[in-house]
């Protein structure tokens, strides 16, 4: 007769290693899943920045209008303290350059034109 409480069975050789299997594989697949995630993420951002209006995006300053009045936002250096500096500037035709709102000069390297107000 067969006796459960008598049988005993023999554990594999090597009964310790399973579970670190079982967890490599899992680490594997998820690092799968995670380049997938960045691959995607990388092409969402792309689309994103397709869908936004060329108007609405920095553009190099060789583009920009040179209309004195005309208010635009730029992106460069300031040259007394040599950092980066977004601001509001209009173009002096008889100075050549930029002029943001305190009357300095700037060295910008990009530009964008200004958002249109909310509509309230």
């Amino acid at each position: 007769m067969n006796n459960p409480t008598n049988k005993t069975e023999s554990m594999p050789r090597f009964w310790w290693i399973i579970p670190w299997i079982f967890s490599i594989q899992q680490w594997k697949a998820r690092e799968r899943q995670y380049q997938k995630y960045l691959e995607l993420s990388k092409l969402l951002a792309q689309e994103r920045l397709r869908t936004i209006p060329r108007h609405l995006q920095w553009q190099p300053i060789e583009t920009a209008p040179k209309i004195e009045g005309e208010w635009i936002l730029i992106f460069g250096k300031q040259p007394f303290y040599g950092t980066d500096e977004i601001s509001f500037a209009e173009y002096d035709s008889d100075k050549k350059l930029y002029i943001d709102l305190t009357g300095q000069n700037i060295e910008p390297t990009h530009w964008m034109y200004l958002p249109k107000p909310p509509k309230n």
